[in-house]
């Protein structure tokens, strides 16, 4: 256990997780989101270090918590292990919070224990929603939500009570009867503003909304707005959830600082012969365009496959169901897009090399999607720190600015352009320092462009300007794909 978990856990404020090992991947969801709040959870896969006995540390960490919260699911009643935690924390008196995943009928000691509790629901999809309830919930627990200002209530001075005194002795009259007309007007005014601003925002809210917003919405997708100038469109058929990223400029390539970076790490020479074809960071716009807000999955790539009646890509016994789709090439992701593009009406490809970094870091030039942080633990899927995929937003805390997750690690992502070692060079050559619209790759090239590193790939390769490339044919256990969709 971590020095700042054992601290927290002697004020009683630790966050005990306790989950079915088939579950652990929502363990890890919430155990990111609690951490993004500044609240110390506790999972037994990630602060049970090798050599100590475990059922000695989990029952400390039970006690030492003011919350457990409990992965709900079928898995969950045949859990020995968490029937036992449950029946310690009611014995304690600790608060138990049970977030239910999927619709369960409770039986047994957990019928008992949980009968007459709240649930929260957390489904259906998307899961971020009730994983954002739930730390909420958390935080009410633990006192530190945010609390009402308190009323500022003003006491007249005596020097203008004696003011008051005066004038009312030399009118003859209390002095709020003269301020009547003078408050008449006020209110007056008061409402005649209120009908004014309802007018403004009557009219505001007829504004007519943009045509890619009608144009999803007629294919059948939930759309919300989640910023400004930003939407998050929800294919419930397709369990497809796409992010628009609107117009702009941003700045694509190596900045100076991660070149100073990379040197210091690997020397110069391994430097110019892999990571100099990122440079020169150049200015580039694009139009609008949708993209994928998670990494294409097995459950959406297999309901292609048996459309197709192709064969389904292994999945090494990692799982397939909402871990990222492997072992798919560049031919086979096109034609996956081809095949979703027929079925919605809609236009679906991988995205550009530029489209997808924009996704990834934003406008700021930011080293990784989530800042300038190296990556951690609670950031990203990477350095065989997990030993293979990981279900798709796993890891909130490692957003890119516009929301997207997994845009590092977990697996690399086939671009649609093909790849060319001197292609930043030669476009900023042809262009001599004009911005550059809606880069789409060179006109040749045997390779196709791949980004964003994967479950075991070192911090260097997980930043949004880092470029690989592989064979258009070629498939691999850590190589996947995220969706582009056209205005």
């Amino acid at each position: 256990m971590t020095d700042a978990a054992k601290e927290t856990e002697k004020e009683g404020n630790l966050v005990f997780i306790s989950y079915a090992e088939s579950d652990r991947h929502i363990a890890d969801m919430i155990y990111s989101a609690l951490a993004s709040k500044g609240i110390q959870g506790w999972a037994s896969h990630r602060d049970i270090a090798p050599g100590l006995n475990w059922p000695n540390e989990i029952s400390k960490a039970i006690t030492g918590s003011k919350i457990l919260i409990l992965v709900l699911s079928s898995n969950t009643q045949k859990s020995r292990y968490v029937n036992m935690e449950v029946t310690q924390a009611e014995d304690e008196n600790i608060i138990i919070v049970p977030f239910c995943i999927e619709k369960v009928t409770l039986r047994g000691g957990l019928k008992l224990l949980l009968g007459n509790r709240h649930w929260i629901n957390a489904f259906p999809k998307p899961q971020e929603k009730h994983v954002d309830q739930l730390v909420e919930t958390v935080l009410k627990h633990l006192g530190k939500a945010p609390a009402m200002p308190p009323k500022n209530e003003e006491k007249q001075p005596e020097v203008v009570k004696e003011v008051i005194r005066k004038e009312e002795k030399k009118t003859g009259k209390p002095l709020w009867q003269k301020r009547i007309p003078i408050a008449v007007s006020i209110i007056i005014l008061l409402i005649a503003a209120v009908f004014l601003i309802s007018q403004l925002v009557k009219k505001e809210g007829k504004k007519e909304e943009p045509a890619f917003i009608k144009k999803v919405k007629s294919k059948g997708a939930q759309v919300k707005q989640i910023g400004k100038d930003l939407w998050e469109a929800y294919y419930e058929k397709y369990d497809i959830t796409m992010v628009y990223i609107p117009p702009g400029e941003f700045m694509m390539g190596q900045t100076a600082e991660e070149k100073k970076w990379l040197i210091d790490k690997i020397g110069e020479k391994d430097y110019n012969s892999y990571y100099s074809d990122e440079t020169p960071l150049h200015n580039v716009y694009l139009d609008g365009y949708w993209i994928g807000k998670y990494e294409v999955t097995f459950a959406q790539y297999d309901r292609y496959c048996n459309d197709t009646k192709i064969k389904k890509p292994a999945d090494r016994g990692w799982g397939r169901e909402n871990r990222p789709v492997i072992n798919v090439s560049w031919n086979d992701a096109v034609a996956y897009c081809q095949w979703l593009s027929q079925e919605t009406g809609l236009k679906f490809n991988l995205p550009t090399e530029a489209q997808w970094e924009k996704a990834a870091r934003g406008n700021d030039r930011r080293k990784y999607p989530w800042g300038s942080m190296e990556p951690g633990k609670d950031l990203a899927n990477f350095a065989g720190n997990i030993g293979k995929t990981t279900p798709v937003g796993s890891y909130p805390a490692g957003a890119s600015p516009y929301g997207l997750l997994d845009m590092a690690g977990n697996v690399w992502e086939w671009c649609s352009d093909r790849y060319d070692r001197d292609y930043y060079k030669n476009l900023t050559r042809e262009n001599k320092n004009k911005i550059i619209k809606n880069p789409i790759g060179p006109d040749s090239g045997s390779y196709r462009v791949i980004r964003g590193g994967s479950w075991y790939s070192y911090a260097g390769y997980l930043r949004c300007a880092d470029r690989f490339f592989n064979g258009p044919s070629y498939r691999f256990f850590n190589l996947g794909f995220r969706l582009r969709q056209d205005i």
